[in-house]
């Protein structure tokens, strides 16, 4: 089972570590609830989400999609994020 995630973080609430958490709490529930593999899309410029899908630990793909890249990430235990 594979989840899409995202994460959006109002502008005066950036950059204090919200969105890395929040996407680490998902990934341990999505784990529990049995996906095995995550994909995120971030926009290349946008470095912040970009740390944000390294720190869950996905890895960014070449596809694009909509001008976003494809992240992605195995929750399988030899792979897990």
């Amino acid at each position: 089972m594979t989840a899409e995630v995202a994460w959006v973080v109002a502008v005066p609430y950036q950059g204090r570590g919200y969105a890395r958490e929040a996407a680490q709490r998902l990934m341990g529930w999505l784990r529990e609830q049995g996906v095995t593999a995550v994909v995120a899309h971030v926009h290349p410029e946008h470095a912040a989400s970009s740390g944000v899908a390294r720190a869950i630990g996905l890895t960014e793909t070449t596809a694009v999609v909509d001008g976003e890249t494809r992240w992605h990430g195995s929750m399988e235990p030899d792979g897990a994020p």
